[in-house]
């Protein structure tokens, strides 16, 4: 049996992207083999998307995968007899490529009688890695499509094996070599509608971008989140009282992340910005104040002249929300449709908003609505596109934007609900500078707060020591910092905690001007 394992698992519908369509999830680093060869971690992950057209069937999805798989082996496909009424399906399958070794994976379970085997683990981190992906195709189609479970696949998938890591496809479109055709076996699923595919070309750009805001949680991507999942919960499932959850979750955590981009873009520190998020008594504001009384200050300055699409969000999806989880109010369909439109009312409204204010708060423009939805409106220009040049300056954005919203997080909580920051579960930090000048910190538990100490207070492992003197050697033309695991602190005094770790580490910055800094 080969090395590498691949799941036929069918998707319950035609996704919208070309047949042969394909993304590689590349390993994360290299390892020692037991012979001793340096060699790519056995964590990648290959997909090939697949699209059938079959005549109908009791159990399409599971016929689908059949057909892709015996293809794929060269074996002949199942025969069953027609059933009463022919319709025509068309079908995605997905070929998950997983090595069956993976690793990390394997380490992480408690390997006695009652854990899985290996083909279990691997189309259980198949699965995992295939709804991330599914997660940016969603996003960057904009569709709410069904991420996999167990619960949501057909009784049973086919499976074959082959000696090609998944790796080894990256930027390659010719098949793999499979064989040892058998099945495992799992759940079952009803099949969705079909949609239109996508140029391949340009759908592959999308996801590459989403992707980025995914492995960084970009802003506005809880948003796409919950949305995704409250469309599916209202439309594919009929739960309304789940959806109205969802709605509501969405907007308030669009909201939410609007204001803080805004804030963020006016160059604030996020222990400054905290206070527009605490009342007096320095508890959290709620998000019908800070809509009202913070948020509209950068547009409208909505103030008593609040705009009839934010009452609309009070009152359709806010209020609604409130009776569903206080009173235990079931919502109609009819008032989930209502909710939807307001919804989609209050994107577009705030979408509006971000462009006429885009001279002043560019980013926050770029990072609402996205080139697409700058050109859309005419906006797009060679000032926007020389903000970013490639997915590697938007990253970076994302990065400083990421670590400003996580600090912001710490500080709005407010004085009673924040963590005290504690040397028990501290990190230690080394900054070597090119001057051959080196300083030690120790970074609480929730990462925000930082003590400087010395050498001596702090006792390392041999191989600690050994990195120190490594990056001493390189002699790097930037300051470089290094995370030391350490066995023990005889720390002289009480730390005090009174540097940001933003202010101390370098390559940790938040504030918007970063941006500006790096790129000069």
């Amino acid at each position: 049996m080969g090395s590498t394992v691949h799941f036929f698992i069918p998707l319950g519908r035609a996704l919208p992207v070309p047949d042969g369509f394909n993304k590689t999830k590349y390993p994360s680093g290299q390892q020692k083999t037991e012979e001793g060869v340096i060699a790519p971690t056995t964590d990648s992950a290959h997909f090939i998307f697949h699209q059938r057209v079959l005549q109908g069937s009791p159990h399409l999805p599971m016929e689908a995968g059949f057909e892709i798989a015996a293809k794929r082996t060269h074996t002949q496909p199942r025969q069953e007899s027609p059933p009463g009424i022919l319709r025509t399906a068309h079908q995605t399958v997905v070929e998950a490529m997983v090595e069956l070794d993976y690793a990390p994976l394997v380490a992480a379970q408690d390997l006695n009688n009652d854990a899985p085997d290996e083909i279990t683990r691997a189309f259980d981190y198949a699965v995992s890695e295939l709804n991330i992906l599914l997660r940016a195709i969603a996003m960057a189609l904009d569709e709410p499509l069904r991420i996999v479970a167990r619960e949501s696949l057909p009784p049973m998938i086919p499976i074959a094996t082959s000696d090609t890591k998944p790796w080894e496809m990256i930027d390659k479109t010719d098949l793999p070599d499979v064989e040892s055709f058998s099945i495992f076996n799992v759940n079952w699923n009803i099949p969705i509608a079909p949609d239109s595919t996508q140029e391949h070309a340009q759908l592959d750009t999308w996801i590459d971008a989403a992707l980025v805001n995914l492995s960084t949680t970009g802003p506005f991507i809880t948003y796409r989140d919950f949305r995704r999942e409250a469309d599916l919960t209202f439309f594919a499932e009929g739960n309304y009282r789940t959806a109205i959850i969802l709605y509501a979750s969405a907007c308030e955590s669009l909201l939410d992340e609007l204001l803080q981009h805004n804030l963020w873009e006016q160059n604030l520190r996020p222990e400054e910005a905290a206070s527009k998020f605490l009342n007096q008594r320095g508890s959290p504001r709620g998000i019908v104040d800070l809509v009202k009384n913070e948020l509209g200050k950068f547009y409208s300055g909505w103030g008593r002249n609040t705009p009839e699409v934010i009452i609309r969000w009070i009152t359709y999806v806010t209020d609604l929300r409130n009776q569903a989880i206080h009173d235990g109010y079931l919502p109609t369909s009819s008032e989930l449709r209502t909710c939807v439109e307001t919804v989609n009312a209050l994107v577009e409204f705030l979408a509006d908003q971000a462009f006429e204010t885009r001279t002043r708060r560019p980013i926050t423009a770029l990072a609402f609505l996205g080139r697409a939805g700058l050109e859309s409106r005419g906006g797009w220009d060679e000032q926007f596109s020389s903000y970013e040049a490639g997915l590697t300056d938007v990253n970076f954005r994302l990065r400083v934007f990421r670590r400003w919203g996580s600090a912001l997080s710490y500080f709005r909580a407010g004085d009673r609900k924040r963590p005290v920051p504690s040397t028990e579960q501290s990190t230690c930090y080394m900054v070597t500078y090119p001057q051959g000048k080196t300083e030690v910190f120790l970074v609480d538990q929730n990462g925000v707060m930082a003590q400087p100490i010395t050498r001596e207070e702090v006792i390392l492992p041999a191989t600690a020591e050994e990195s120190i003197r490594r990056f001493e050697y390189l002699n790097a033309p930037i300051p470089t910092v290094t995370n030391l695991p350490y066995e023990k602190l005889t720390l002289r005094e009480e730390p005090r905690w009174e540097h940001y770790v933003y202010d101390v580490l370098p390559g940790h910055e938040v504030v918007f001007s970063t941006l500006w800094e790096f790129e000069n």
